[in-house]
């Protein structure tokens, strides 16, 4: 019996898209708006049979970095619930739960002072509306005592 060995060669085509307002789309296939421009990405051909661990745990490290980096973005965009689904290793969650967590204080914070602003304005009033009411008395006492 004759066993063969075949190393897979992967030469991806990157396309990359610039939409007209801006926005920058990599895909594997062609862009689908027609007014984008496209250009291929070059990337280097790699072969699943020569790479070597340290290849793999580099490239292990970067997809990690990537997705961490992907997930502070959607955080920094206030998209917590797409960076939640999108976390899948407990470093990842962990990222978002804080950042839940933060959120959360943030918005305690703002009700708070929400509150604070809303009874100071109740205070303001009330005062205003007491100091009304001893000057209404005021007037009336002197209009009482200038009587003969």
């Amino acid at each position: 019996m004759l066993f063969c060995a075949f190393v897979l060669d992967v030469h991806a085509q990157v396309r990359k898209c610039v939409l007209p307002d801006g926005k920058i789309v990599y895909s594997d296939v062609a862009c689908a708006d027609t007014r984008a421009k496209e250009s291929v990405v070059k990337a280097a051909p790699t072969s699943f049979g020569d790479v070597g661990v340290g290849a793999q745990s580099q490239s292990r490290e970067r997809v990690k970095s990537m997705r961490l980096e992907t997930i502070q973005l959607m955080l920094a965009n206030g998209k917590l619930d797409e960076a939640g689904d999108y976390a899948r290793t407990s470093e990842e969650r962990s990222l978002v739960n804080r950042a839940a967590g933060v959120q959360a204080a943030q918005r305690k914070a703002e009700s708070r002072a929400a509150d604070e602003a809303k009874l100071k304005n109740s205070l303001d009033r009330r005062y205003k509306s007491q100091i009304e009411l001893g000057n209404t008395f005021r007037d009336a006492y002197r209009d009482l005592s200038r009587r003969p």
